[in-house]
């Protein structure tokens, strides 16, 4: 089977903890993720929300130094398993406040931005914060992101921030690792997406990732299985079949042991099979629609 996932903190936990990229106790690792007949993973350097300026800045390009690195001792089996890794950051404060680090961004093979985080930086207001949309400089960023083919991920940002990035960006944007909004499931009402902002991605053509984060996916005492497949329906049922995709949050959160691991993917694969979703949706579920996506840009 073919897997695109849209985000994981992996790379992150690796150089905080000093572990290795191909083989850890982590929820992925390249080693476990020779599974599949074709993987690509979207790895996220995460910017928490009290670095700014300069450590910001320079927080990522340590972390992004120990990407690389990792990736050129791994190069025979990354190319063996058809493996494909995408570099991208998960809060706009990388950016320290100045423009010209985006062109610095790109140089370096950054495809996507979080925005923000749950705070708010130089860019924009993040779902921690019920005030505060697109500064200035984050409708200058969006702009240069759209002309540079970086990717506008708006998981983490509040209403007011999400709306303004629909109004200002041109091209589709992406929910990297979001779950729609659902009553019954409390922890999860700022992080997810309302129907309306759901329907606005749809038709912009973007992508939604489905979070296993069990806290935003699950209900109480719901199989996490039953909640991916109920959240798959959820999307579809408004119009978002070539949409949904996958964003676990891997090494970003807890996730019900059934599916904490890059190697249990195939069992869920199995499992949707099992409930009569076709073999062409599961592969644009589990690959395709976030492969299109990219492919587009």
């Amino acid at each position: 089977m073919r897997y695109y996932d849209l985000h994981c903190d992996t790379i992150g936990e690796c150089f905080i903890w000093n572990k290795a990229l191909f083989s850890n106790d982590l929820h992925l690792s390249l080693k476990r993720a020779g599974c599949f007949d074709f993987y690509t993973q979207v790895f996220a350097i995460w910017i928490n929300d009290d670095l700014r300026k300069n450590f910001a800045a320079d927080y990522f390009r340590e972390c992004a130094n120990y990407y690389d690195a990792q990736l050129k001792i791994n190069k025979d089996y990354i190319k063996k398993h058809n493996i494909t890794p995408i570099l991208a950051i998960e809060g706009g404060a990388a950016l320290g406040g100045n423009i010209e680090e985006l062109y610095r961004l790109n140089e370096r093979g950054v495809k996507l931005i979080t925005l923000t985080w749950n705070g708010e930086n130089e860019i924009a207001s993040g779902c921690g914060k019920t005030e505060g949309g697109l500064t200035d400089f984050g409708k200058t960023v969006i702009k240069e992101m759209n002309r540079l083919k970086i990717t506008v991920d708006v998981s983490h940002l509040n209403k007011q921030s999400f709306f303004d990035v629909e109004k200002f960006s041109k091209k589709p944007f992406i929910a990297s690792h979001s779950n729609l909004d659902d009553s019954k499931v409390k922890k999860g009402r700022l992080r997810n997406l309302t129907k309306e902002q759901a329907q606005i991605i749809i038709e912009r053509e973007g992508l939604i990732g489905i979070n296993f984060y069990n806290k935003f996916l699950q209900r109480e005492n719901e199989n996490c299985f039953d909640a991916v497949y109920r959240r798959v329906y959820e999307f579809c049922d408004i119009g978002g079949e070539n949409t949904v995709a996958f964003g676990s949050d891997f090494d970003g959160c807890e996730i019900d042991i059934a599916l904490n691991s890059i190697e249990k993917i195939p069992a869920l694969h199995s499992f949707l099979q099992s409930k009569g979703l076709s073999d062409e949706f599961l592969d644009k579920l589990f690959y395709k629609n976030a492969s299109d996506y990219f492919k587009r840009l």
